[in-house]
């Protein structure tokens, strides 16, 4: 969630990797009470099929996808695009889990490009594995500046 004066931008712009994962993610959220946004173009099977991103709107508890590679260049080109381990993160906030955490900063260091193998390497470095402890308390104790994301820029910037 994003606060912007007296304004809450509670939108996530969620990519999934396949089919499965996107059925997953449905399910989590109706478990929470939200709803597919159907209109003329939109149902929840259109959600589950298609290759563009989920969107997830908290204040009306609905979910729909970006409809055309236009939107979701535009959700992409300004970072607002996650994967769907870095939305369980964010969504379940201090709830989330050491590993969950670090499974959400590996999509993210995924996403500026690092191999597995890289990642990996990176994270049996003991400065890192540190880095990586203190960025999760510091987000489970409500610092929006260490989501996933921000920690992967962290490392990023640690590894030049």
């Amino acid at each position: 969630m994003f606060e912007k004066k007296d304004l809450i931008v509670a939108v996530y712009y969620i990519y999934t990797a396949d089919i499965i994962t996107r059925k997953n993610l449905l399910e989590f959220l109706e478990q929470l009470g939200y709803k597919c946004g159907e209109d003329d173009l939109t149902t929840r099977k259109t959600v589950l099929n298609s290759r563009f991103p989920v969107m997830v709107d908290e204040i009306t508890k609905r979910y729909s996808i970006l409809h055309n590679t236009v939107c979701a260049a535009a959700a992409a080109s300004s970072q607002r695009l996650i994967s769907a381990e870095e939305f369980y993160v964010l969504f379940k906030g201090a709830d989330c889990f050491f590993d969950e955490y670090l499974s959400a900063v590996r999509s993210a260091l995924n996403r500026l490009e690092y191999t597995d193998e890289e990642i990996a390497e990176l994270f049996s470095r003991p400065d890192i594995e540190q880095v990586l402890k203190d960025s999760y308390a510091a987000f489970r104790n409500g610092l929006e500046c260490y989501t996933p994301g921000e920690t992967a820029e962290i490392l990023d910037l640690k590894i030049e």
